[in-house]
């Protein structure tokens, strides 16, 4: 999606775009389109999780994080 279109959008629009992504849609429309462009911007970071090692070796010691 090209974030220039959603200034375009209905506030109604917005909102249905909003609730898909489980984000608040309160404010004015600016907030709205704003808050459209974040989760645009950072959608690939929801979809892929970063999963620290059980443990690593630094300088020589080894250190456990696993539970």
């Amino acid at each position: 999606m090209a974030y220039e279109c959603f200034q375009n959008w209905s506030v109604q629009k917005l909102k249905t775009e909003l609730r898909k992504r489980s984000a608040t849609t309160h404010g004015r429309k600016s907030d709205l389109v704003e808050r459209l462009k974040a989760y645009e911007r950072n959608r690939n970071f929801r979809q892929s999780a970063v999963y620290p090692p059980d443990a690593i070796c630094v300088f020589g010691q080894l250190l456990d994080f696993s539970d």
